[in-house]
């Protein structure tokens, strides 16, 4: 069954505390992440030059989490929201791939249910979530037969062949109306389960992405026309017919010839036969009825059949000898199907779309370009800092260009991550804490890889085995490290040490050796003495630890007391600054838990990587959002790593093998803060964020989380201060970070680590053009030009009808209705004119980062909200 989505603008929408754009109904079935994917495709452009009147009609295939589900959508204009501006309503089915494999089994394609569909035009009931009876089966469409839409547009009905061959192509229409019955009987020229993986629109929008839609539909005066034709695909001017390329026609085998004798009973075709039949053509048959006199006299027919038979029987006796026959086009579809599957068996690919594909396209070529690319994936699996660049195939599928998007990602990642040169610090806390970041990215990066495999393959461990060598390389040199204690350099070579990491005696007896002070014992002196003859040893651990076996050697002579000096008051130490875990200013790692159906509480906190934890840490825990004076300290009381707030308390706060093993209470959104045992610096930072909590931010409002936009070229980057805030952000389940502005939420932006740097990238293809910006000012300026015309005319009128003839009463209501009407009309253009001042091409924040307040998104989940002031 299929499940239904509303997305419109309201005052009130079904995630509480939200207005405006949103969804204000669906079925509890669709996910929270799978809803953000919806949310995006349904935005209803108003540009001058696009009817207001058009209905969008559209299928996809969306990828939410490890699922992809099919998505049909129909988006028209609503009139008036509750604020009096313009409004749209978009109604998607939201169907996954056993339901459209069961309507491909009954020839029902993507188009026929769009056709059939009732769709809704309005919405005024509360935000609710819709019933399980109200949910939709695919099945209970029926497969519509051609309605000679080619026929009639193009003057030749075999034409509906041409999208399927092109794969990915733009029809040029002559009016706006029209494209889904060219769609429909070109996916009748497909059938069964290829017509459900063909996504397309009747209508493209400026924010629609591109790569997404393999068939576009634009009216050939469309004002965004440019924008599509620069892209890569084959265009069909509808327009001009004459144009049009010669579409290749299969290959009609003859029914067989029955017996004159035999009852032959003529059946029906199957519904999957209808749907695989090409549309009626205007070439004469090949085959043609017998007439009535060859009915009448099947002697001719006999004698053909038997010539026919005498030639092969002569043709197998004298000549045996003749070539093999080559294989047919049935049989190599057939082994490159095989092929395919071979090739998905034997990399245990999860990449369902492109193995589909390729065996629909049956091309040899395209089955060796993504064999080539996956074994140099391997390749750089097994040797991850070799330069090897993987080759995206000339043709592909969405999955498939994911997996190598984000694996080329990784790999710069990993490349980056060894050339770093913090590994080689003094100081091992700053060491660790950017380890700890750098590695929980690396995870990120590689999770988004593995979405691709039914097996999970297991990530190198380059990352850690470069800090791990560089660390050690510190601690071997010449003198002694000038920072830290031996255990925090040994939690930081445990954090990095992986199975194939040397093994070091040494640095286990460090602080044996450092914090030996009183004269050693006999079995201490013996340690000591063997300690000294570890080959492996640095110089300065033999020589402290020799120094220790000489001060216990020198005997203790006690010498007379000197008298007292006079008592000279000693120098003042300062006291070490107190580090503060609020704002952006700390450089603490933040571990942030948002907890999803997809990603539940506990395997969340199994993903973290281990945290930086002392045995005799400071520990504050409260509520999420507020400040840290406002959290209470827990103390260790009972076993080691188990926190309380008294004795009597029964919560707990549970640390184990450096994790987060037990929380007070998982239902409840909390702030845990660690500090060192002096208190002065933060250890680290962890925000829980249950699903079943009520939405609180992570942090409170502040003024210090304010931050600028800088620009390098046509890339627009956070500051410093903000890109060393976000990347102190470990976030297990690679929630991406994005930002939207809170008083207009159709601007969204995803945040992307670039080294030290954080680019900053438009979520919709409209903002990054700066062509779409241009349509949606002259869209402004018709309806701002619009109102400024109704406004004059309602003045005009309001003075006619005051020195009118018209009884007191009745002038007094109609000029009140005036006034009313002149007042909504003053305060929309002045919203207007603010919208166009927003996004004018002279603006500073046209070509960067709008100024304002946003809110700060990880995954689906607020966390906090920032400010952003313009840099320039």
């Amino acid at each position: 069954m299929a499940s239904q989505l509303l997305y419109t603008s309201a005052p009130r929408l079904l995630e509480a505390g939200r207005t405006g754009f949103g969804t204000v109904a669906r079925h509890r079935a669709v996910s929270g992440l799978l809803v953000a994917s919806v949310e995006r495709v349904s935005q209803f452009a108003r540009l001058s030059g696009l009817s207001t009147r058009r209905v969008v009609l559209s299928h996809r295939i969306i990828h939410a989490g490890a699922a992809s589900y099919h998505v049909l959508s129909c988006i028209r204009d609503a009139g008036s929201d509750y604020t009096g501006r313009t409004n749209h309503l978009a109604h998607h089915l939201i169907a996954d791939a056993r339901e459209a494999r069961a309507a491909a089994e009954a020839g029902i394609t993507p188009a026929d249910v769009l056709k059939q569909m009732r769709w809704l035009t309005t919405w005024n009931e509360a935000p609710r979530f819709f019933e399980p009876s109200e949910e939709i089966s695919l099945t209970s469409f029926r497969a519509s037969p051609g309605s000679g839409a080619w026929q009639r547009v193009t003057g030749n009905s075999a034409n509906a062949l041409l999208p399927a061959q092109a794969q990915r192509c733009l029809m040029l229409l002559p009016g706006e109306d029209g494209a889904l019955d060219l769609f429909q009987e070109s996916l009748q020229t497909i059938g069964g389960t290829a017509a459900w993986l063909v996504s397309f629109t009747t209508h493209l929008e400026p924010t629609d992405d591109l790569a997404e839609l393999r068939w576009l539909a634009l009216s050939h005066s469309s004002p965004i026309r440019q924008q599509v034709e620069g892209a890569v695909r084959t265009t069909f001017d509808l327009t001009a017919p004459e144009s049009l390329p010669t579409p290749k026609l299969p290959e009609l085998k003859p029914a067989p010839i029955a017996s004159p004798s035999t009852n032959v009973l003529r059946t029906a075709p199957s519904p999957h036969q209808a749907t695989t039949a090409i549309p009626s053509s205007p070439l004469p048959p090949i085959f043609a009825e017998p007439t009535e006199r060859h009915r009448r006299s099947p002697w001719p027919m006999i004698a053909i059949a038997l010539v026919i038979a005498a030639a092969g029987i002569g043709a197998f006796v004298f000549l045996p000898k003749l070539p093999s026959v080559r294989p047919s086009s049935a049989e190599s579809a057939i082994s490159l199907a095989k092929s395919v599957d071979d090739l998905w068996q034997k990399h245990r690919l999860n990449l369902p779309e492109t193995k589909s594909w390729l065996k629909a396209e049956a091309d040899e070529a395209l089955v060796d370009a993504h064999h080539e690319a996956l074994k140099q994936i391997i390749a750089a699996i097994r040797e991850p800092l070799s330069p090897t660049e993987i080759s995206m195939p000339p043709r592909t599928q969405n999955d498939f260009i994911d997996l190598v998007t984000h694996f080329r990602s990784w790999q710069r990642a990993v490349q980056q991550g060894v050339r770093d040169p913090q590994w080689s610090g003094d100081d091992p806390h700053e060491v660790q804490t950017a380890a700890l970041i750098a590695i929980s990215r690396m995870k990120e990066a590689w999770s988004k890889v593995v979405f691709a495999f039914r097996g999970v393959p297991e990530m190198p461990d380059v990352l850690a085995t470069e800090i791990y060598t560089q660390v050690l390389k510190h601690l071997s040199s010449s003198t002694a490290p000038k920072q830290g204690t031996p255990n925090q350099w040994l939690d930081l070579l445990d954090l990095t040490r992986t199975s194939s990491s040397p093994q070091v005696g040494w640095i286990h007896h460090w602080n044996f050796v450092s914090t030996l002070t009183a004269p050693p014992t006999t079995s201490e002196r013996t340690k000591l003495e063997k300690l000294t003859k570890i080959p492996d040893a640095p110089v300065w651990f033999r020589q402290l630890t020799q120094k220790r076996l000489d001060a216990a050697a020198t005997p203790t002579i006690t010498a007379p007391a000197p008298a007292a000096p006079m008592a000279t008051p000693a120098p003042v130490k300062p006291d070490e600054p107190v580090m503060a875990a609020d704002g952006p200013n700390s450089t603490h790692p933040r571990f942030i838990i948002v907890e999803s159906l997809i990603l539940p509480l506990a395997k969340a906190l199994d993903a973290m990587p281990t945290l930086p934890v002392e045995a005799d840490m400071q520990v504050f825990i409260g509520s999420a959002g507020v400040a840290e004076s406002q959290l209470t300290r827990w103390k260790q009381l009972g076993a080691g790593g188990v926190y309380r707030k008294s004795f009597n308390d029964a919560l707990t706060l549970e640390f184990s093998q450096h994790r987060l093993a037990k929380l007070p209470d998982p239902n409840v959104a909390t702030r845990i803060i660690a500090r060192n045992a002096s208190g002065n610096s933060v250890l680290f930072e962890v925000i829980i964020l249950p699903k079943a909590a009520a939405l609180i931010d992570a942090w409170a409002p502040s003024s210090d989380f304010t931050f600028k936009d800088r620009h390098e070229g046509s890339r627009t980057l956070l500051d410093a201060a903000a890109s060393r805030w976000l990347q102190t952000f470990i976030i297990p389940g690679s929630s991406p970070l994005r930002l939207q502005h809170v008083d207009d939420p159709t601007r969204r932006f995803r945040l992307k680590n670039e080294g030290n740097n954080v680019l900053v990238e438009t979520d919709t293809a409209a903002s990054a053009s700066n062509e779409a910006n241009k349509s949606k000012l002259n869209a402004l300026d018709v309806e701002i030009e619009s109102l400024r015309q109704g406004i004059r005319i309602d003045e005009q009128r309001r003075g006619d009808l005051a020195s009118g003839n018209l009884a007191k009463q009745q002038k007094e209501d109609s000029i009140r209705r005036l006034e009313d009407s002149l007042e909504v009309r003053q305060q929309r253009l002045l919203q207007l004119e603010e919208d166009r001042k927003a996004i004018a091409p002279d603006s500073p924040q046209f070509l960067g980062l709008p100024r304002g307040m946003y809110s700060l998104f990880a995954g689906l989940r607020r966390i906090c909200e920032i400010k952003i002031e313009s840099s320039k």
